[in-house]
């Protein structure tokens, strides 16, 4: 299982400067990392197709400026009990933190009504970064078996999860 420097950096930095993300998963033997977000009640068809349009077109534009190329771009929608959630799949080799930024602003330009968030700050110091990183780390060593990460947000605080 390998995990690379900025699939971590987004595991940890993503939520931590993100509420509206509701889950982070990094998977291993598929090589992607999924944002998840929750969504109170289920927006029209055609909003979802317009904003998964809207999301192809960012990622083809950003990735054409940086000069490489998508190689896992999937979106998916659920709706569990009046709640929906949408869930951006990415390959890892080419996602970056700022290509996330893009995403997160077209969601929030178009659903931010409708977005479930953690509504408690989490204050962005270096030291707890580091500390969070080095559990991550640690943790990445101990477990050989473990096939994806998955990090989220709760009453301020971002948990880190293996399976």
């Amino acid at each position: 299982m390998s995990l690379n420097d900025s699939s971590l950096e987004i595991l940890i930095n993503v939520p931590l400067k993100h509420p509206e993300v509701n889950a982070v998963k990094f998977t291993a033997d598929k090589k992607t990392i999924a944002l998840q977000f929750a969504l109170k009640g289920l927006p029209g068809e055609a909003d979802l197709n317009e904003f998964n349009e809207n999301i192809r077109k960012a990622g083809k534009i950003y990735h054409g400026i940086m000069g490489n190329s998508v190689i896992i771009m999937e979106l998916a929608v659920n709706e569990i009990e009046g709640v929906t959630f949408i869930s951006l799949f990415r390959d890892e080799e080419s996602i970056s933190e700022e290509e996330i930024d893009i995403y997160i602003a077209l969601l929030k330009e178009k659903y931010d009504h409708y977005l479930i968030k953690d509504r408690i700050n989490i204050e962005k110091q270096d030291s707890y970064k580091r500390r969070l990183k080095n559990s991550l780390k640690h943790k990445l060593h101990e477990a050989h078996n473990c096939s994806y990460f998955w990090a989220f947000r709760q009453g301020g605080k971002v948990f880190v999860l293996n399976r």
